[in-house]
């Protein structure tokens, strides 16, 4: 398969995912990438994946809902992440899910993310986070 044609490929598949309902942003998203990307080594930081101006959640890998402050909210069914609720003014920039000797950089963010599996092929989350910013958004009256 030549490159352009590979590269029509894999955007018609990164649109087909966008059009089934599976992606949920918030308005105004950055730009976004093919979910997921994936690293070897660890990472802890929004400055580590590029973003050292972002607002970090530090998501919790404990099974259950969780508020981030009003600007999400993160379901987590360990290992899968699912963030939904986004408020106006957020943009997400990267959100990272740990596990193994690697992890899944999601951008935008979409239902179930996981980390990459272990060398076992099993998934264990080991810890997630998302890098945003916010911007108040204008009313009118």
């Amino acid at each position: 398969m030549n490159g352009r044609r590979k590269l029509g490929w894999i955007l018609g598949a990164a649109g087909a995912a966008m059009i089934s309902g599976a992606v949920l942003v918030g308005p105004g998203t950055a730009s976004a990438t093919v979910n997921p990307a994936t690293y070897g080594g660890n990472v802890d930081f929004c400055s580590q994946v590029g973003y050292p101006s972002s607002i970090q959640y530090n998501g919790s890998i404990t099974s259950g809902v969780y508020d981030a402050g009003g600007m999400f909210t993160a379901t987590v069914a360990n290992p899968y992440v699912t963030i939904s609720g986004v408020a106006p003014g957020v943009v997400f920039q990267d959100v990272v899910v740990k596990g193994g000797p690697g992890y899944n950089v999601y951008n935008p963010p979409v239902a179930n993310m996981q980390p990459p599996p272990n060398p076992g092929g099993n998934l264990g989350l080991s810890h997630w986070f998302a890098c945003y910013t916010y911007t108040q958004p204008t009313t009118t009256t």
